[in-house]
């Protein structure tokens, strides 16, 4: 215990303390020279029976003889005050104001002039308010037990080492069994805490019940009934290093430890009850399943606890044995309780584990005598229930026997391992620690991908493999439900019809011996499991190793063309009883066709399927049936097949092609539907975006264009093979086996080559502009003439082979040189056929004469004339006195239009170029107006701008109204040029004229 310091206590007020009189004489003086007047002051300095002397300081001001506390900080502190009215002292640590935890004293308030002798219980209770309880007298003398430093062993202070109100609760002396226990008590067994003299009982006088309580149970128990090992003191609380506690108790007195916490309890004490919930030792244990009772002991009381205290006899979950009393437990305990049912000293009770004795599996279940009755048994047989242990329930027994060890006469499949339904135990923990999860089911079990359940409450595995869970491309079993404590032997039809649910039929009636055929190696001719083969319930469909057409297909079936399949033989039909319709099908329309019925060559079964090569697909087909080969994806195609419907979509051997706009219908057949197909199953008469063809369009008609597709006949070319090959077929015919006529002649020369092959004659229902005005560009009259007759290039690329039938340019028309001259950009419209911007059309620019830019429509056929390009005469063209015909063009453009008109053959029209007729066309050469007769030998670029001539113009300067001079004719009034018809003239200053020759005007 602590006892507060005097120096602790609060602030004190500083006080006046009057009529004070001292004396330098006589004793109670504090070595001051001053010794002040009154019995009370002497008894403070000179000190008395209950503490040594106090020094004036220690209640006055340095001056003056005020009461000031602060000149001693330990009384000061605790708030002393004095009150010069009432001469009283209050809250001063040397008359009881203290507190040391929950200890404190009277807080006594003294009168100053009061000369009353003080006692102990004048400044605090005996024992002091808060202190614990203490046994016997509470006088003074009962201090020194664990106050000797204070007190003396007869109640008096002890002044000599003068701990009495020195700020600190001085406990001296004594052990910890000095306030409570006893230190004659003596261990009863072994591993007894060190601290057992010191527990309670005995506790000091008037502590609280659980004070006491069943200390003495747990920390010194009777061996003849003890339940566990001495608990240490450490497993219910903190064991303190000093007496603080007895004053100064700790916050949360029961603080569990290792034991009681065991395993994850998380154990509780309720301090109003002062009961331990929750604690491993008392009940709060789960081995996997097993548990105790979570027993809830109250602490103060002590009636001695019994097994059944804290787990039930045995313990719940625990499996069944026989007798419920401790000494049944030795068995499988041994380390734990004896066999008189007494819990071992120093054993394994209540150590955080279900201990359990190495035992053999059939000291609990099992028959040590039992022996094999087929090869393959699983070694742990001898273990195998039944015998269990007494009063297990039927779970426990059940069909163990009946999988593990069946008879050969009633044997399904070889002996079944115990892993197959369950973890086989690794040592004896599962005897007290079950696993979760009962039943594992094996690799047999989940064959297949089955996903087999137990339920507890029905003791039924469910969807089992082993049990008919199966599937083989259809090939199902019943899926039965067996419950595990129906020990009735099962048949073939106990899990599976027969033949199973889906299996193509078989001869009646139907027995266990109608499966040995297909199935040696599971089943035996007389119709018993082959136990020696293993073939049955293996996790596969076994099957003997048959040929193809033993199950389907015709082995003397012959092929009808040449290039079919080797597996022949092996296509359906005929396929077995029964089987779905698709697996019979078309089939043989596609493998082995006729003659007659041609369309292609026979199709081998790799365009539709994998081939197998082996006979597993029998019960395992692919997840995938059809998949598509190179014939039917061709072209891009991407194919698909419906099984639900079993139609085929989007193939390219049915119509699913596009050759340039040429299409297919992309039909969808029916494997199913064995109607023989036509040439319009697939693709239109013709295929949809086919150029037109003559009507009727039969078969035959393709044969002109695709003989390597079509016979003339309009059967299909089984030779050629050009039909359904992934190309549109054309044999190589000229350009005029489509499109014009190889009789047409040239009315003209320089006619282009490709003459026969425009259009028209165009193929029949062809559109407009694919005949339009190609002969009046190509092969123009001498009546109609205009230019000399176009090349084909000049308005399109001209096609190097056929591939343009089905497979037109993007660009329709691409313009030559012709119509791009001068620099013209020439644009087609093929919505309107029109042609724009083209120089041949008008587009054209000769210094400022210009034509109209005409825009032809190619499908009008209406004769052009000149003014259907220009204007008569072109925009820009100087003026011509008289009436404008085309044979006025005649005397300046001589080169392109003849006297009477029309153009002229072979001449300058629509050649690139203003083709004029020379100057004396316009004027003499030269002209002779003015002075140009004296000027007969100079040449015109002698005074004109450099670039005349006799026969060439400089458009810039030619037909301006302007006189245009060149810089060497110098006119001296510096003008560039007089007009013609002007009064003013310029003087010529040229050399040859001479410097002085300047009266010479023009």
């Amino acid at each position: 215990m602590h006892v507060l310091r005097l120096r602790s206590v609060v602030a004190v007020l500083p006080l006046v303390l009057t009529a004070v009189a001292c004396t330098t004489a006589g004793s109670g003086s504090d070595g001051s020279g001053v010794t002040p007047v009154g019995a009370n002051h002497r008894t403070h300095l000179q000190g008395g029976m209950f503490g040594s002397a106090v020094t004036c300081a220690g209640c006055h001001a340095p001056a003056g003889f005020v009461v000031d506390f602060s000149q001693n900080p330990s009384v000061h502190q605790a708030g002393a005050v004095f009150d010069p009215t009432t001469q009283t002292c209050s809250n001063i640590s040397c008359h009881g104001n203290f507190t040391m935890g929950p200890v404190a004293g009277t807080h006594a308030a003294p009168r100053w002039n009061d000369s009353t002798p003080l006692d102990c219980g004048s400044c605090h209770g005996m024992p002091p308010t808060g202190h614990p309880g203490t046994g016997g007298a509470s006088d003074a003398v009962s201090c020194a037990g664990c106050h000797a430093d204070t007190v003396n062993s007869d109640g008096s202070i002890n002044l000599a080492f003068g701990a009495h109100m020195n700020g600190l609760a001085e406990v001296t002396g004594g052990a910890c069994s000095a306030c409570h226990g006893d230190p004659a008590r003596l261990p009863g067994m072994t591993g007894v805490d060190p601290f057992l003299t010191s527990a309670p009982p005995i506790a000091p006088a008037g502590a609280p019940a659980y004070a006491d309580g069943a200390h003495l149970i747990h920390l010194n128990p009777n061996p003849a009934i003890a339940a566990s090992h001495p608990t240490s003191c450490v497993e219910c609380h903190v064991v303190p290093t000093d007496s603080v506690h007895a004053t100064v108790p700790p916050a949360q007195k029961v603080v569990f430890g290792p034991v009681a916490t065991a395993n994850g309890a998380s154990p509780r004490f309720d301090p109003v009850t002062a009961g331990c919930s929750a604690t491993y030792c008392h009940g709060n244990f789960s081995f996997r399943g097993i548990s105790g009772s979570t027993a809830t002991p109250v602490w103060t009381d002590t009636t001695r606890i019994a097994c059944a205290s804290c787990h039930a006899m045995p313990p719940t979950g625990h499996p069944p044995v026989t007798g419920t009393s401790a000494a049944s437990c030795n068995a499988c305990h041994p380390q734990t309780i004896d066999a008189a049912g007494l819990v071992v000293q120093a054993g394994f009770h209540m150590n955080a584990r279900a201990d359990i004795a190495a035992l053999g599996c059939v000291d609990c279940h099992g028959d040590p005598a039992r022996v094999a009755t087929m090869p393959g048994t699983d070694m742990n047989l001898k273990s195998s229930p039944p015998a269990v242990t007494t009063g297990a329930p039927a779970t426990a027994v059940g069909a163990h026997l009946g999988h593990l060890n069946p008879s050969a006469a009633s044997a399904l499949m070889p002996p079944v391992a115990c892993a197959e339904c369950h973890v086989v135990p690794a040592d004896f923990d599962h005897a007290s620690n079950r696993p979760a999860q009962q039943v594992v089911f094996g690799p047999l079990a989940r064959t297949g991908g089955a996903a087999p359940t137990y339920v507890a409450g029905s003791l039924g595995c469910a969807a089992s493999y082993c049990h008919g869970n199966f599937n083989y491309a259809g090939i199902t079993g019943s899926n039965a439900t067996p419950i595990w404590t129906d020990t009735a032997p099962l048949t073939c039809t106990s899990c599976h019809g027969m033949p199973p649910t889906g299996h193509f039929a078989v001869a009646a009636p139907v027995t266990a011996a109608s499966c040995a055929p297909c199935h040696p190696s599971a089943v035996n001719a007389d119709g018993s499991i082959n136990l020696a083969g293993k073939g049955h319930m293996n996790g596969l469909a076994d099957t003997s190793a048959l040929g193809c057409a033993a199950c389907h297909g015709d082995p003397a079936r012959t092929g009808n063309l040449a290039g079919v399949d080797e597996n022949l033989i092996s296509s359906p039909p005929v396929a077995s009883p029964n089987a779905k319709p698709y697996v019979t099908g078309a089939h043989l329309g596609h493998v082995n066709p006729t003659a007659a019925s041609y369309m292609m060559d026979p199709v081998a079964c790799a365009e539709c399927h994998v081939i197998p090569k082996d006979s597993a697909h029998a019960r395992n087909p692919p997840a995938q049936k059809v998949v598509f080969g190179t014939v039917s994806r061709t072209g891009g195609a991407i194919p698909t097949w419906t099984s639900t419907t079993t139609g085929c979509a989007a193939t390219y051997c049915h119509g699913n092609f596009s050759f340039n706009g040429v299409s297919g219908s992309r039909a969808t057949p029916l494997w199913t539907d064995t109607v023989a197909l036509t040439c319009t199953s697939c693709h239109g008469m013709p295929p949809t975006g086919h150029f037109a063809v003559a009507s009727p369009a039969t078969a035959a008609t393709c044969a002109v264009c695709h003989p390597d597709a079509v016979n003339l006949d309009g059967t299909i070319n089984r030779t050629a093979k050009g039909h359904i090959n992934g190309k549109p077929d054309v044999n190589n015919m000229a350009c005029n086996s489509c499109h014009g006529d190889a009789n047409r002649k040239p009315n003209l020369l320089g006619t282009d080559a490709n003459l026969t092959s425009a259009p028209p004659v165009a193929q029949p229902g062809a559109p407009a502009f694919a005949v339009g005005t190609h002969q009046g560009h190509m092969n123009p009259t001498a009546t109609s003439y205009m230019m000399a007759p176009i090349a084909c290039a000049e308005c399109h690329v001209v096609p190097t082979d056929a591939g343009h039938a089905t497979n037109p340019p993007a660009a329709v028309v691409v313009f030559g040189t012709l119509s791009k001259t001068g620099g013209a950009a020439p644009t087609f419209n093929a919505t309107t056929a029109g042609c724009s911007a083209t120089y041949c059309h008008g587009n054209f620019t000769f210094g400022v004469v210009k034509g109209s830019s005409a825009t032809p429509i190619w499908t009008t056929t209406t004769p052009l004339t000149c003014s259907s390009c220009h204007g008569m005469l072109p925009t820009g063209h100087p003026t011509y006195a008289g009436t404008i015909t085309a044979a006025s063009c005649f005397q300046c453009h001589p080169q392109s239009v003849n006297s009477d008109g029309t153009i002229k053959q072979g001449g300058g029209h629509i050649n690139g170029k203003a083709d004029g007729g020379g100057c004396t066309a316009c004027h003499g050469a030269p002209p002779r107006t003015r002075e140009h007769g004296e000027h007969t030998k100079e040449r015109c670029d002698g005074c004109h701008p450099t670039g005349y001539s006799s026969t060439t113009a400089v458009a810039a300067f030619h037909q301006n109204d302007v006189v245009d001079l060149g810089a060497q004719a110098g006119y001296s009034c510096g003008l560039k040029g007089c007009t013609p018809t002007g009064t003013s003239f310029g003087t010529c200053t040229i050399n040859c004229h001479g410097r002085d020759h300047k009266a010479d005007r023009w």
